[in-house]
């Protein structure tokens, strides 16, 4: 039998030690960088809802709940549409080239009639999986499209 003897030098079991310290900050990197990547493509899908509710605005511009009907179908998802943060704002405005956003229904300095835009947005606060030291512990993403109705 017989005895081994560990000297100074040894390095039996590094590799192991270094896994050990190596592997956590690997995991959370990747999960990190998952959940980073969740968010932009929820914000993503906001800016998709957003261009469905313009397409929908296009026929019925006054149409309000038509609009947040239109961007909730848009395939967003329900883990995005079900959350009590999510919201849908549209508004109408008419501006004049050259003098910016005037009253609608009235003409411009210039004589051209006005021309009429809708503004869609779709808003939700994304809660990150864990609080990043940047980022805090939610994200307030947004998508929005403008289209000129008239």
């Amino acid at each position: 039998m017989s005895m081994r003897i560990f000297k100074a030098g040894c390095d039996r079991g590094t590799v192991a030690t270094e896994f050990a310290f190596v592997v956590p900050i690997l995991f959370f990197a990747l999960v990190a960088v998952s959940d980073l990547a969740l968010a932009w493509w929820v914000a993503g899908q906001l800016s998709n809802g957003a261009r469905a509710g313009v397409q929908y605005a296009l026929s019925n511009s006054s149409d309000a709940s038509g609009i947040s009907a239109a961007v909730r179908n848009a395939g967003i998802g329900d883990g995005v549409t079900s959350s009590p943060s999510f919201s849908v704002a549209s508004r109408r405005f008419c501006e004049c080239a050259g003098e910016g956003e005037v009253s609608c229904g009235s003409g411009c300095a210039s004589g051209d009639p006005s021309r009429m835009f809708v503004e869609v947005t779709a808003n939700v606060t994304y809660l990150p999986l864990f609080p990043y030291p940047v980022l805090g512990d939610a994200l307030p993403l947004s998508g929005s499209a403008v289209l000129q109705v008239q």
